[in-house]
């Protein structure tokens, strides 16, 4: 189910529209804002990395910036990926580089 929920989010986070600024609070379910980021500045693309993080912890169930263990630490690695990965994609779509560096 889990991965379910986290294919809907991602799903949903995929739109070309930002989504707007919420915080769902459920576990498994995390809205994240990013039109009022400037994506092509570097402080605009570490604020969209850092709110990403921010997302997969909630997602999991780790609110806190502490060290995750067990299914937490999991979820959180698979999700983080399936994050960065989103967010490289709507940085290129907005012209600027990855949020890693990268690519």
């Amino acid at each position: 189910m889990r991965i379910l929920s986290t294919a809907l989010v991602l799903a949903a986070a995929s739109l070309a529209v930002p989504a707007a600024a919420a915080d769902d609070s459920a576990k498994g379910r995390a809205s994240v804002s990013y039109n009022d980021l400037d994506l092509g500045t570097d402080a605009g693309r570490a604020e969209l990395k850092k709110r990403f993080d921010q997302a997969a912890r909630t997602m999991c169930g780790a609110k806190e910036t502490g060290a995750l263990s067990g299914s937490a630490r999991y979820c959180y690695e698979r999700t983080s990926k399936q994050l960065a990965q989103r967010a490289d994609a709507i940085l290129a779509a907005h012209g600027g580089p990855a949020a890693d560096g990268d690519s």
